[in-house]
């Protein structure tokens, strides 16, 4: 029973007696370390587009290189431009949007969206004068017109290219490896946007 006393008044006696000045606050830099353990891991960037992301494309947005247009829905513009007007091709940044005609949108996703799209998002929509609708959205196979998939024409562009073909003047004419369009850039490029006041 004594001994048990004894570690009692030690332990209370060693919490209660440090010294009379306030404790010190912790550093800047385990407060940092600390509110990230409890805010998590970082949550990757990431676009998930809607029908308002898709609207005219003659608004000042939009970007026109070689017959596509090109606009960044999370603000990343001039990354965007410059993997587009590069001779040497490079990885889209998140929240890029590519349309060569109104009702068909590549949006580039987070990192791990789909692996074997190069995690683009292919959409399929419908265009009028009140705005647009998606069809079909995916990363996969399941997106597709008249001529097949989406994944399956893009996937045959050189890997430098990020799954983009490639038609017009900015590129010397190639089509980056992917099929020939069904008619040439500029009559595709030309097809009226109904969204377009």
């Amino acid at each position: 029973m004594r001994l048990s006393l004894l570690w009692i008044l030690i332990a209370v006696g060693g919490t209660g007696c440090s010294s009379t000045s306030p404790a010190a606050p912790p550093s800047s830099a385990s407060n940092d370390a600390a509110g990230s353990e409890a805010a998590g891991p970082a949550v990757p960037e990431d676009f998930d587009a809607g029908p308002t992301d898709f609207d005219c494309l003659k608004n000042p947005e939009w970007t026109t290189v070689g017959v596509a247009r090109y606009k960044n829905g999370l603000g990343h513009a001039a990354e965007t431009l410059a993997v587009a007007m590069s001779a040497d091709g490079g990885t889209y940044p998140v929240g890029t949007i590519v349309q060569l005609v109104p009702n068909e949108v590549s949006v580039k996703r987070a990192t791990g969206f789909n692996a074997e799209s190069h995690d683009w998002e292919f959409f399929s929509l419908n265009v009028s004068d009140a705005g647009a609708t998606i069809n079909a959205r995916g990363g996969g196979s399941i997106v597709s017109n008249g001529r097949g998939t989406c994944l399956g024409c893009h996937l045959k562009a050189a890997s430098q290219w990020d799954l983009i073909c490639g038609e017009g003047p900015a590129d010397g004419g190639t089509a980056h490896g992917c099929d020939p369009l069904p008619a040439s850039g500029s009559t595709l490029a030309a097809r009226p946007d109904p969204r377009c006041p």
